[in-house]
């Protein structure tokens, strides 16, 4: 920590230990004898507190003394302001002159946490970890800032809907702060693990998050967040179908918010309310608060606000019987979950969507295209219980369409496609890649076997995006891996692609092990290419897709020579990929099964 970092912390502890109004006014005497650029940086972290407290003219005061003293703290402010008003484009210029040259470490630190943030807001999440790993090695072992930097990566890896990773990391950052006795930042991590509890339907771990933040609200003052946290303590109710005790939670949630002039939370809460109302039957009730919802919406441009608004909008025209504006409104929510990348209201959306298609009578082809949107959106996000809602709702509307969804799921192609026969297959030159967790076993012997379940299958989500744009079977998945054959134009090339796509995805995915002190997953990849025998195995009961042959043999054989995080390919491979791919080798290795020595090449990279 420099003298910057302690100035900051002697300003919290002030605040920690006096209150707000005290604390900040013992803290403004002192800053007032420090040095000029301790003084900086003491009243530019006191604008944030101001700022996070709902004074902005108090925010905006400090600011400017901090920007007198030296300009790159009024930047610094600006860009702040921004990305608080949901405006991250107009933070970047801000933010480069906190990180030009000669501004101090501290400043710097607190600059990249929040370029983070702004790119988050954009949907821009690789820059966001970029910028908050930058802002983790300025800050160095300032745990105060730590804790708010592994809070904002926790949303980044939320926001990529893995949950593993972003529940480790806000768990990390939940211990930092309550070492510091970072209440306020213990209030926005302990929400920011009831919403990641709830969107993935935990609902006990979320309504126990959001009452331990609405505990901390009410120990800071905090009456705007204690309204929030209401709030999504009420959308539990929702979760459960607790309409009644939902909609009394919200017209309370309602009134204070009135009564902060809140307007946001307002808004929201008329909207939850609306929703609340329609499933109770009171129709004209949630038409009317609906109205008032949108009308908040629409005089602040809350574009995410005005989508929820119109997606209950839409429901209320369906229960009055008027489809067309029903698919308007629902349509025009879409539109706005999918611009924002949010793919679990965007498939609720659509799902809502063939239901009043279902409602007016529409042909069953139209029905069936809305629900196949809704499961691709849904399976992207890794909603279990949106899936499963939007499955039960295929079922009711045809039977064979569910089944073909669930015989795609089990044998990863269209039924129309595959042979289940047990006596024929078909001789073709093909590659195979054998993926391997190395010290799977001894991890597992030491992991709670929910865990492990868990942390595969998001490693198999993140592995996703890769298989499908390189398109093998997989012939199944292991507790230690999996097979994947590659047929057809471009094997080798496709196979061993995949290997370095891979790899790459498993640096994102251990990056957030890495930092909460989890040792990383280590994969061995081996690739064989050459003529295998395709075809099912199993009984009439039970059939799997699988590849046999030597050249299975041989490619089992080198996946244990392969070094972790590095390819390892046969020389029949190597010579269809020819200079494709930068690689390293030959080097020989014994294999098991095999008389004669085996070369193999590591690959590096690919060329081009």
């Amino acid at each position: 920590m420099d003298a910057d970092s302690h100035a900051i912390e002697r300003v919290r502890t002030l605040i920690a230990a006096q209150g707000f109004a005290r604390g900040s006014a013992q803290a403004l005497r002192e800053l007032s004898e420090a040095p000029p650029a301790e003084r900086a940086a003491g009243l530019g972290y006191l604008a944030t507190v101001h700022s996070e407290r709902d004074d902005p003219s108090g925010a905006s005061a400090r600011f400017a003394e901090a920007s007198a003293i030296d300009p790159r703290w009024g930047a610094f402010g600006r860009a702040w302001i921004a990305v608080r008003s949901g405006k991250p484009g107009e933070a970047a210029s801000s933010l480069d002159e906190c990180l030009a040259e000669g501004a101090g470490a501290t400043l710097r630190g607190l600059a990249w946490h929040l370029r983070g943030v702004a790119a988050l807001q954009d949907n821009r999440h690789e820059e966001a970890i970029a910028a908050l790993l930058h802002a983790r090695e300025a800050l160095g072992d300032w745990e105060f800032m730590s804790g708010r930097v592994f809070d904002a990566l926790g949303m980044v890896y939320a926001a990529r809907d893995d949950a593993t990773s972003a529940l480790a990391l806000f768990e990390a950052a939940k211990s930092m702060k309550e070492r510091t006795g970072d209440e306020l930042g213990l209030a926005v991590t302990c929400g920011n693990l009831g919403r990641l509890h709830f969107r993935w339907g935990q609902l006990g771990e979320a309504e126990a998050c959001f009452r331990e933040d609405l505990r901390l609200c009410g120990v800071l003052g905090d009456r705007r967040g204690a309204i929030v946290m209401s709030n999504w303590l009420a959308k539990v109710e929702l979760a459960r179908g607790a309409w009644s005790a939902a909609a009394q939670l919200l017209e309370q949630c309602a009134e204070e918010a009135r009564a902060q002039g809140a307007m946001a939370a307002l808004g929201f809460a008329l909207q939850d309310l609306a929703f609340a109302l329609l499933k109770l039957g009171r129709i004209d009730e949630a038409s009317g608060r609906t109205e008032e919802a949108g009308t908040i919406f629409a005089q602040s441009n809350h574009a995410d606000g005005a989508a929820h608004v119109a997606r209950v909008r839409g429901l209320i025209a369906a229960a009055r019987g008027q489809f067309d504006a029903a698919r308007e409104r629902l349509r025009t929510a879409f539109e706005h979950f999918a611009g924002a990348a949010q793919w679990p209201e965007a498939a609720q959306t659509r799902l809502d969507l063939a239901r009043v298609m279902r409602a007016e009578g529409a042909p069953q082809e139209q029905v069936l295209a809305e629900l196949s949107q809704a499961t691709e959106l849904a399976e992207r996000s890794r909603r279990d219980a949106l899936a499963l809602a939007i499955e039960g709702e295929l079922r009711e509307v045809s039977e064979l369409e569910f089944h073909r969804r669930r015989y795609l799921r089990l044998r990863g192609r269209p039924a129309e496609d595959d042979d289940l026969s047990l006596n024929t297959g078909v001789r073709e030159v093909v590659s195979v890649l054998y993926l391997d967790f190395k010290g799977s076993t001894e991890y597992a012997l030491k992991t709670a076997p929910d865990v492990v379940m868990r942390e595969f299958n998001q490693l198999m989500a993140a592995f996703s995006g890769v298989l499908e744009r390189q398109r093998p079977i997989l012939c199944g998945y292991r507790g230690d891996g999996f097979l994947a054959v590659y047929r057809g134009a471009d094997h080798a090339t496709r196979a061993v692609g995949s290997a370095l796509e891979l790899f790459s995805a498993m640096g994102s995915f251990n990056l957030a092990r890495d930092l909460v002190g989890k040792k990383p997953y280590q994969v061995r990849i081996g690739i064989n290419s050459g003529e295998a025998f395709c075809g099912n195995v199993g009984t009439y009961a039970r059939t799997d897709f699988t590849a046999l042959g030597t050249t299975m043999n041989l490619g089992a054989r080198i996946e244990p020579a392969a070094e972790v995080g590095v390819p390892c390919i046969g020389a029949a491979t190597q010579a269809l990929v020819g200079e494709a791919f930068e690689c390293r080798g030959p080097r020989v290795i014994s294999a098991k099964g095999f008389s004669e020595p085996i070369e193999v090449w590591d690959v590096i990279a690919r060329r081009g």
